[in-house]
């Protein structure tokens, strides 16, 4: 399907679920597949994210991941309070990048478009960019210094991945580019290698664990997550944040997405995905069904194994490593922006 196709049907969707509900402000795409030109195709292992803007404090639980008339949507809910002004939206990396060209789908109120021509104007210059770098930096840190908390070693998994991922994100924004969440790595690869910043992007491997990981380990893992994966799909009751990653619809990103990376020869780049959806999986069986939860877990294991990890201990090692190298990786990220030439200064 074209992309222009597959938003027309997003436009569809939304205003169908905005239809009179008074907490509606408004909605906007996000992601990588927006940027996609609308005569291109959407990308099988690709689906179309759109933030819906609300008027509550705090917005309900992500809808997620649903397949409408074909196309696979992920929708988000967004405080209006986030959206206050263009200083707060260029100052949060994970806000700021879908207001960089018009993504609006539905401006109830009017403030949504002038809102994103004044992120427009602002976003590629220097003070915004490096605000944004100490926005990710102060992510990072914020999520490493959780892990001293009692929790299921599987929750402490989520714990220290997810805020070592985000140290990807320092080389994406200052390359002006999405921070992707699946493709974080490949993505930061792609500039770090444009940039000739290789022994970076193996240091940032090396905070995952992953740098000595080959095709044939990394294939093994995908198998073993896959038959976790269907067996959370068919088991799975209570309601996580993350609950449609979990599902039919998802599988094709989450499993099959991952395989086409491993075979197109970015194995490293797929350990990311397959170690938190290993993560998920197990946060979802430990609720629902304990017995299949520890009949799964041995492969779990395995795959953190490979990665260099076995106990809380090693989560705490890796945490202290990625803390002891930020300095070099902002750094990095401060090297690229220098050198970009879309930056304006100011």
């Amino acid at each position: 399907m074209k992309v222009w196709k597959a938003k027309e049907i997003a436009h569809e969707w939304v205003w169908a679920y905005a239809e009179g509900k008074k907490w509606f402000k408004g909605a906007y795409f996000s992601g990588s597949a927006a940027e996609q030109a609308d005569n291109s195709y959407l990308a099988p292992h690709s689906d179309l994210d759109i933030m819906v803007v609300t008027s509550f404090e705090e917005p309900p639980l992500k809808i997620g991941k649903f397949r409408y008339k074909g196309v696979l949507l992920e929708v988000s809910f967004i405080p209006e309070k986030a959206l206050s002004s263009a200083e707060v939206v260029l100052s949060h990396y994970h806000i700021a990048h879908a207001f960089q060209n018009d993504t609006i789908i539905v401006d109830q109120e009017g403030f949504l478009k002038p809102l994103q021509k004044e992120v427009a104007r602002h976003f590629c210059q220097e003070q915004w960019v490096k605000r944004r770098l100490a926005d990710v930096r102060s992510k990072s840190e914020r999520g490493l210094e959780q892990l001293h908390v009692e929790k299921p070693f599987h929750e402490l998994v989520m714990n220290w991945l997810f805020p070592t991922g985000v140290v990807a994100h320092l080389f994406l924004v200052a390359a002006l580019r999405n921070p992707t969440v699946r493709l974080r790595y490949l993505a930061a690869k792609d500039v770090l290698t444009s940039y000739q910043l290789e022994d970076v992007y193996e240091h940032l491997l090396h905070q995952l664990g992953c740098q000595h990981m080959d095709a044939k380990q990394a294939k093994r893992h995908l198998t073993a997550l896959a038959h976790t994966f269907d067996m959370t799909v068919k088991l799975k009751k209570t309601a996580f944040f993350f609950s449609s990653d979990i599902s039919l619809e998802a599988r094709p990103l989450a499993v099959d997405g991952t395989e086409k990376l491993i075979d197109e020869g970015h194995h490293r780049e797929a350990i990311f995905w397959i170690i938190a959806t290993f993560a998920r999986c197990h946060l979802i069986l430990a609720a629902d069904c304990p017995t299949s939860h520890q009949a799964e877990l041995g492969y779990f294991q395995e795959a953190l194994a490979d990665i260099g990890i076995a106990n809380h201990a090693d989560l705490l090692n890796k945490a202290a490593y990625t803390r002891s190298t930020m300095g070099t990786m902002c750094k990095a990220a401060l090297n690229i922006l220098e050198r970009n030439p879309a930056i304006v200064c100011t």
